[in-house]
């Protein structure tokens, strides 16, 4: 369902601390061109993309769109999504596992009681720093600007009975993090969450790949190709996605409910609405056991780089053909035919990521709670609730 964003108006809201003003929208429709106008040409932050969510939407999920002017000129854009949070819905634990099944016990009663409308500046369904841009304004100026148009924000949640209870910026590279001057007042704690998986791709042919890897990983794609024999692959049109359309969203939920935790669950449509908006641009592959459907992935080739999107298999089958690695090696192939020089590989399962060549670039994001004392407690908070994932990178190049 999500939140009511029938509050939002184009009144425009002052922000003292700059001297600008700032506007908000309901739906990118209302602010195409100006969007068009000021952003770059990264899908990711798109209107296409934009148009696309809204059509299916993650679970109790809405949007917010703000335009940041200086004597009445477009400066900045910064894009939000608003949602209504319960953790106990996106943190998985299981009870009877690891060495202290008293305390997991304790985490799911305590996640019972976290509930909370949260927004957040950027966008959930992608990794990578999607949430604002600006023109003619320092990195640490843009942060500060953006934390300011947040507060209104909330402000005007609050004023329509949906008060805001976290707020969270992302994402930031290590070079791109600002320095928490003025922002400090407002008390934004820094998290480092799990890297960006990045594969730079220098070769012509998946040839000069495999020439350039250790012996041993070649003989680990040798093994993973002969076993997935017995599947076939392909590129799945419109018309198939929508004739697979529930097998799509059953194998992407079986995998999205292994994760240990989840901000939101895709939208059944929302593939299709890629598809449409996006053309050659959103491509979905498919394999296939016989008739049946047991994986698909999705990328988009956003100009020369090649974002790998949600996925789905049956994993009850991954071992005997290894999906998940040949699923890898395919997205390197794809990008390696397409000319692109990067293949992102976003979050998750780094180790597995790492040995197919990709490197982990540290990230972090921004969270504050909107209510002060429980703000001061809110570095404890996130050490006791966000789960360590240790991994071990791997190196297969010679």
């Amino acid at each position: 369902m999500g939140l009511d964003t029938s509050f939002i108006s184009t009144k425009k809201y002052n922000l003292p601390s700059f001297g600008l003003d700032v506007q908000f929208y309901r739906t990118i429709l209302s602010i195409e061109s100006d969007w068009e106008e000021l952003s770059d040409s990264n899908l990711m932050f798109s209107t296409s993309f934009f148009k696309a969510i809204e059509k299916a939407p993650p679970s109790d999920t809405n949007f917010a769109y703000a335009v940041v002017k200086e004597n009445d000129q477009n400066i900045g854009l910064v894009y939000f999504q608003l949602k209504q949070f319960e953790l106990a819905k996106s943190l998985k634990i299981d009870q009877s596992k690891g060495t202290n099944k008293l305390l997991n016990k304790l985490k799911v009663s305590a996640s019972k009681r976290v509930k909370f409308n949260g927004i957040t500046c950027g966008n959930m369904l992608v990794t990578g720093d999607f949430g604002y841009q600006f023109k003619d304004k320092s990195l640490d100026d843009q942060f500060e600007i953006v934390s300011e148009v947040t507060s209104v924000l909330c402000d005007l949640m609050k004023q329509s009975k949906q008060p805001v209870g976290t707020v969270m910026i992302k994402d930031f590279f290590d070079d791109q993090r600002p320095q928490l001057g003025t922002a400090q007042k407002v008390a934004y704690t820094g998290l480092k969450v799990q890297p960006n998986m990045l594969l730079e791709i220098k070769w012509k042919t998946f040839e000069e790949y495999l020439a350039a890897i250790k012996s041993k990983y070649r003989v680990r794609y040798k093994k993973s190709q002969k076993l997935s024999q017995a599947i076939e692959r392909r590129e799945l049109s419109l018309e198939e996605m929508i004739h697979f359309e529930d097998r799509i969203h059953e194998l992407y939920m079986s995998t999205a409910t292994e994760a240990g935790f989840n901000l939101f669950f895709l939208d059944k449509k929302y593939f299709l609405e890629l598809k449409r908006h996006f053309a050659e641009a959103f491509k979905v592959y498919a394999y296939f056991e016989g008739e049946k459907m047991i994986a698909f992935y999705t990328m988009f080739f956003n100009q020369k780089e090649l974002e790998a999107h949600f996925l789905g298999y049956d994993h009850a089958l991954n071992y005997k053909y290894q999906i998940y690695l040949n699923m890898l090696y395919d997205l390197l192939k794809h990008g390696i035919a397409g000319g692109m020089h990067f293949l992102n590989l976003s979050r998750t399962a780094m180790e597995i990521k790492s040995s197919v060549g990709a490197k982990g670039l540290d990230m972090a994001v921004y969270i504050k709670r909107t209510n002060k004392f429980q703000n001061k407690l809110l570095p404890k908070m996130l050490d006791y609730f966000v789960p360590d994932n240790p991994w071990e990178s791997r190196n297969p190049f010679k």
